[in-house]
This record gives C-alpha cells, sequence and structure tokens, in this order.
C-alpha cells in the first residue's frame, strides 16, 4: 500500500528479505541496489 512504502521510505518501517526482493523485481533494479549504502551519504 501507498501507507507501507511510505514508511518505508521515512525509515518507519523495517521490511523483510522477501518484501525488499518483491520491490526490487517490481522496480527493475536488484535487492542489492536497494540495500546498498549510497555513495554520497
Amino acid at each position: 500500500s501507498q501507507q507501507y512504502i511510505s514508511g518505508l521510505e521515512k525509515g518507519r518501517r523495517n521490511p523483510t528479505i522477501i518484501t525488499i526482493y518483491e520491490l526490487a523485481l517490481a522496480l527493475g533494479v536488484s535487492h542489492m541496489d536497494l540495500v546498498r549504502p549510497d555513495k554520497q551519504a
């Protein structure tokens, strides 16, 4: 849901590895792209 995604973006929710994998598939990226630290941080 939009509320769940918003919670993920704001750091209020912790996704399971399955959720990370499913989000990556939906976005067309590797699951590692979602968990790799941002180089600009």
